[in-house]
Order: C-alpha cells, then structure tokens, then sequence
C-alpha cells in the first residue's frame, strides 16, 4: 500500500515537473518569438505613447533577462527617438506571484527629444476619451504589462534633446546624461513607489535658461492615481557644481535646493507646493522662496504665485545688471503670475527692499531706508497697463515719499501710445535728496568737464527732439516739502501727438502762492518750435533762498508781487541767424532788503556799488559845494548801511531778456526809501562781461553811471559820472534818453514791445496764459 501511494506520488511530481518544463520552455520560445511581442507588446506601447515603436531585435535570456535592441519611437511630430539597447534583469520566480519583478532596468546610448513627448501629451490632450472612474481608465488604458515592480534602473550616455520656440526661447540644445544612477524601493508600474537619483549633466549648444553642466541629487515619492492619467510626485532635488549662466548670470559655486510636490496628468504640471533655496560654497542662503502654479504641457496659462521670503545682497552680485545698481539689499514678498504666452500674462506683486547700497553714492547709507513696491500689471497683446504701480520709502515707521503710477501702454503700430497717471500724496524732498548726492560729489563721480561743450551756433537740443510716442501724461502731488519751500496740489497734464507735446492746465501752490504753466513743443514747426510761459503771484523770497541759494543767506527778504517768464525758439536777430532760445523773464518786488555783507556777492554787488559811486563822488566834489539834499542822500544810504546793515528798496522791477548773445536788462528799477532810485540797462555775457549803464536818480535827475568789466569786478566810470551829477544839478532836469525805466504795469508786462520778435510771434498767434 505505501509503495503503491509512493508511486502515485512520484508519478504526479514527474508529470509536474514536465509540465512545468514545457511551460517554461513554451513561454520561454513564446517571449523569443516575434509573434509575441508584436500581437501583444507593441500595440499597447503604440498606443499608451502616441506613436510607433519598433524594436530591431529582442531576446530572452534566462539568466540575464530581456534585451532588447535598436529601439525607435517615431511621435506624431516626426521625431525619431532610438535607444540602442536596453535590458531588463526579472526575477523568473516573481512571475508565478502573478506580479513581474525586475531587479534592474538598463537603458544605453539613448537619443531622446523632449518637447516631442510634451507636444504629444498636450496636444493630444483633447482627443483623449476622459474617465469618470477607475474601472473606466483601466477599460480605456489598459496597462502595457501586468503590475511590475522595479528595483532599480539605469541610464548610460543618454541624450536629452529640446528644441523649437516651447519655453519662449528658440534655439537648439542637447542635453548629455552621464552614468544615471536611479534607485527604487518597491515601485511598481501600477502604483509607483520611492526613488532616487544620482548624474550629472552637460549641455551642448546655446542656452540662456539651462546650466552648461551640474550634478544633480534627486529623491522623489511617485504615486499614481486611481484614473491612472494622473501622477503625484513629492521631490527632493539638490544641484551643486554649477557651471555656465543663466540669463548672464554666472552659476559657479553655486547651488540649488528644491523641495516640490506635484501633480502630473494629460495636459500639464500642478504645484501644489515649491520651495527653493539658493546656497554659496559655504551653504550660506542666498535666496528662499516658496510658491504654487500650474504649468500646461503647451507652454500657455501658466500660472503661479510665489513668495520671497529673503533675498541677500550676495544673490544680486550674481546679476551684471545690478553690479552697477545695487551691493547690498534684502529682498521679501509675494508675487503672482498667470502666464499665456509672452504676450499675454499678469503680474502681481508686494515686494519689501532692506539694507540697500547703491555703489554711486558710497556716502549715502540707504540702509536706513525700507522700500515698499507693489505693482499689478497685465501684459495683453500689445498692451501693458499698470493699476497699479506703487512705491513707497520709509525711514523707521516714517514715510518720507510715494509714487504711483497708472495706465496703459500700448506698442502697436510705429507709434506706441502712452496714457499714464503719476501721483504722489506726500514726498519729503529734503529726506531723500540727503540720501543723494550733491552737486560737488555728483561732479567728482562723473567728472566735471565728461561732457564737450555745445556750440553756440547750434540750437538747444530740446528743439529737435525726437517724440516717438502719443498719449497723455497726467501728474497730481499733493504734497512735496524741501526744506523751506512748500509745493502743494501740483496738477499738470502732458499732450503728446505726431510728434508735438503740449503742457497745459499745469498748477501749483509754491508756499501758498499760485503758479500757473503751459508749454507747447512741435519739432517740426520751424516757426513755432517752442513757446512756455510762467506765471506767478505774491511769492515770498527768503524761503526760496534760503534753499536755493544759501550761501546768500536768510536775511534777503521781499515779495515778489508778480511773476512772469516767457521762452520761445527764433533767431536772435534775423532769419539767417541761427535758432536759439530766447527768455523774457519780468518781475515786481515789494519790501526788497539786501543785507550788507553782501556788497561784493555778484550779481548783489551792482545793487551797492552806485551807494559807493555816489559816496566817493561826493566826497572829491566836497559836501559844501554840493546841496544839503543830495549830501543827505548819501548819509542816509551810509547809515543804513552801517546801522540797519541793509539796504532796502520800497519796490522793484527787473526785466532780464536772455538768448544766445547774453542777457539783457532792460526796464529794471529798484525805488528806495532813503536810497537814491537805481534804474538799470544794459547787458551781461555769458562770460559774465558787462555793459552797463546804472541811472543813479538824484533829486529826480537821473544822472547816467557807466559800468564796464564783469560781475566779480564791475568798473564804474566815475569820471564820467562826476560831471554828469555836476552838470544835471546845475542845469535842471535832464532827461537823457534810455534811463527811465516803464512805471505801469500793463505797459512793463506788456509782451509787444519789439524786444523779441519769436515770442512776440507766438503771443500774437496764440496766448497760453493772459499776461
């Protein structure tokens, strides 16, 4: 009985065995066959990577796996992606399990074009049947091979290539892979798994977006969805031995961090989370950032959102652009972006600036200063508009300035249009220009003579400008504050058009004082090429100088009752003449005092040197020939000058008319209180040559005082002057033609009165602003 039963036994496990061998040979023949792997291999891989793979030869080793060689995929954009041989290394007995194990997967000598397979995958993304479950997705997409599990895969010289115009950048690269060293831990082709990846890379060709070579460092956790069109990746990516640039920007001893999760599917990328770290040599942070966005295959809609939680002045000095701009500065905030394509984005953003240098001003610390920039701007088409562009600068927790701008511009067509909006709801002019240099310190940087000087013959350039835009400008401050000069509701509006520009509905309150402006520029108008004109009222000078012009100190004081400039383009005397600029500047003062010190600060000197005229003169004729009353006069200039230590003028009038010979005075008039009234005409040249005549009103006579030589050395003629005063007291009233200057004041404002034929020629034609 038991001999009987043995036999059975031996029986059933002979007939196993051979069973079993002709299994495995049947399945082994099965896998060499070409039938196999044609019926059933081939169409699934066709059909899951949307193209036609052919494989030159494929064999099945017992001990060494699977090989395949001379595989090509041909996308549906043409390309050809070969791979010249890859090897699967199973584990036989994984298969009776009823899950395929592969220990490893070799893939050598591979030549792969990237953006064939993101083309595919967005493109095609429409026609693709959309499951509504997971029963759904395996009966559409059935899986290539039963679930397999890989432990280990790697690449060896493998060719990356990316080509075309799909990341806003056309031009050729090819991207070498070296000993790709990829590990995993139970992934399998069904769900995914954990993996990590060791290689370095290097470029071929021209990118400004890609590294010329780095190693890099990956460890990921893959997980496929239940629709089986989804994947989910959490990353760990580490970079070092950065070589090349990036847009310019040179990356040696540079390193990158990143830490992403993601999700995969048909149409494109979604970042749930990014972060990002950017590390010197001595892994010290540089940058840190974190953000979220969608990124399509297709390369349009683009959106993300990231934060800059820290910027350091190291991470700038990587930038040539702002070697010459900034050496130090932390930067922080957000932005958000959603992308179409180049011409089609929106951009938001709240960034915060710290510890700024600026290399120009290395005697500024800026670092006092936080600045505060916020910015939403939408780029469609041909189109830019900012609602809006805002900065703001603070010392501590003071504002000292803001700026913001709104508007649009739009480059279609030869000539873009602009249609801005600049305001300002307060600026402390005098904090942030102690952030800047002064004049002296601006000179030595730049050099005070860099610039060759303009020839006299030729016309401003101002005059033949160029404006290559149309629109309008509008600028509103409410308030700017300089040391002692106020400016409040400045209000102004900018009209550009086929290459002309015109000022207008310009206003102000300079220290309460109104000030109007207009202005108008045609380049192409050799007639009217310029005209502006400025008008003001009841103008307090002491602050103005006292900012201005320090030196003259805070005790000249007055009013300027009223204020006109005029400037328009002509010639200067004939037509043939060359065009220049021509300023008729007109002024009333009232309650004028000049303090003594000042006798010899030109041009203040030409106000005292008739006082010293009139004294030395007096003294060589004698007090005893000369009448008490003109004695008097000269003792009462003196002892202003001496006692009150100024002297002062009830009322004044100065009329200067500038252009390119000098500046001419003309109709000017200082009446004293206990000074002799002073009238003035005559010119001044640009090398501060003069030629003058001073009527110096004695007893009502104007006696006339030659002045020749310049500014910082006027020469009075007193020889002339003596007997002129001798013989106008001798003989009555004189009145030699010239001195006396124009009293009223419609006739002194008066445009028309033959002095300038180019602005005379633009008031006729058209009054910007009545006189």
């Amino acid at each position: 009985m038991a001999k009987s039963a043995f036999r059975i036994i031996r029986a059933c496990v002979i007939w196993i065995a051979l069973i079993a061998t002709c299994s495995l040979i049947t399945i082994f023949f099965l896998l060499q066959s070409d039938w196999t792997y044609q019926t059933f291999l081939l169409p699934r891989l066709n059909r899951s990577l949307g193209g036609t793979v052919s494989v030159e030869n494929f064999r099945v080793r017992l001990s060494k796996g699977i090989e395949l060689t001379n595989v090509h995929f041909l996308d549906r954009a043409g390309n050809d992606n070969s791979i010249a041989k890859v090897v699967l290394h199973y584990r036989p007995l994984s298969f009776f399990s009823g899950e395929a194990e592969l220990a490893e997967i070799s893939i050598e000598n591979a030549n792969i074009t990237l953006d064939a397979f993101l083309g595919n995958m967005g493109e095609s993304d429409a026609e693709r049947p959309r499951p509504k479950s997971a029963e759904e997705a395996k009966a559409l997409y059935p899986p290539m091979l039963s679930p397999l599990l890989v432990d280990k895969l790697s690449l060896k010289n493998v060719n990356i290539r990316v080509s075309g115009s799909r990341f806003g950048e056309n031009y050729p690269t090819v991207i070498r892979l070296d000993e790709i060293a990829i590990e995993v831990t139970d992934f399998k082709t069904e769900d995914g798994g954990p993996l990590s990846v060791k290689f370095r890379y290097r470029t071929e060709g021209e990118s400004s977006l890609l590294p010329s070579a780095a190693e890099v460092s990956l460890t990921s956790k893959i997980t496929l969805r239940g629709d089986r069109e989804t994947v989910g990746i959490e990353s760990s990516l580490f970079v070092t031995g950065l070589e090349g640039k990036i847009l310019e920007t040179e990356l040696l001893s540079q390193s990158l961090r990143l830490n992403a999760k993601m999700q995969l599917d048909t149409s494109g990328i979604e970042i749930l989370r990014l972060s990002v770290q950017c590390l010197n040599r001595d892994e010290q942070q540089l940058l840190s950032l974190s953000g979220q966005g969608t990124v399509p295959y297709s390369g349009k809609g683009i959106q993300a959102k990231l934060e800059l939680e820290n910027m350091r002045d190291e991470f700038l000095d990587l930038f040539p652009a702002t070697k010459d701009f900034a050496s130090s500065g932390n930067f922080s905030g957000h932005l958000s972006t959603h992308f179409a394509s180049s011409k089609d984005f929106q951009l938001k953003a709240n960034l915060t600036v710290q510890n700024l240098e600026i290399p120009q001003t290395p005697t500024r610390d800026l670092r006092k200063l936080t600045f505060a920039l916020q910015t939403d701007l939408t780029q469609k088409g041909d189109s830019t508009k900012f609602s809006p562009l805002a900065l703001q600068a603070l010392e501590g927790d003071r504002a000292i300035g803001d700026i913001k701008i709104e508007g649009e511009y739009i480059g279609e067509g030869k000539r873009p249009r602009i249609d801005f909006t600049i305001s300002s709801d307060s600026l402390d002019a005098t904090a942030v220009a102690s952030y800047f240099p002064t004049d002296s310190e601006r000179s030595d940087i730049s050099g005070a003579n860099d610039q060759p000087p303009r020839e006299s013959s030729a016309p401003p350039e101002f005059l033949t400008m160029n404006i290559p835009l149309d629109g309008s400008i509008t600028a509103k401050v409410n308030s700017l504050n300089y040391k002692e000069v106020q400016l409040q509701n400045f209000r102004s509006s900018l009209r550009l058009q086929d290459g002309s520009a015109e000022l207008s509905d310009t206003s102000l309150l300079l220290n309460n004082s109104p000030i109007s402006i207009a202005a108008r520029l045609n380049p192409n108008n050799s007639e009217k090429r310029f005209y502006a004109r400025i008008n003001g009222e009841g103008i307090e000078l002491t602050p103005l100088i006292a900012t201005f012009e320090p030196e003259l100190g805070t005790e000249v004081s007055g009013r300027v009752q009223r204020l006109t400039i005029t400037a328009a383009s002509g010639s200067t005397s004939s037509t043939s003449a060359p065009e220049s600029l021509q300023v008729d500047t007109r002024v009333k003062l009232q309650k004028l005092a000049v303090p003594a010190y000042l006798h010899e600060t030109p041009p203040v000197n030409l106000l005292f040197l008739p006082i010293e005229v009139l004294d030395q003169t007096v003294g060589r004729i004698g007090r005893l020939v000369l009448p008490k009353s003109v004695t008097d006069i000269v003792s009462a200039a003196n002892s202003s000058l001496k006692d009150a230590g100024r002297i002062v003028f009830d009322s004044a009038q100065v009329r200067l008319f500038t252009n390119s010979d000098g500046i001419q005075i003309r109709d000017t008039k200082f009446d004293g209180n206990v000074l002799p009234t002073l009238t003035f005409n005559g010119s001044i040249g640009f090398d501060e040559a003069l030629d003058l005549v001073i009527g110096i009103e004695v007893l009502q006579i104007p006696v006339p005082l030659p002045v020749t030589g310049s500014l910082n050395l006027p020469l009075p003629n007193i020889a002339m002057f003596a007997p002129e005063l001798v013989r106008s007291l001798g003989l009555g009233a004189l009145n030699i033609g010239g001195l006396f200057a124009q009293k009223d004041d419609s006739e002194f404002f008066s445009n028309s009165d033959g002095s300038s034929v180019a602005v005379e020629k633009h008031v006729k034609r058209r009054v910007l602003i009545a006189p």
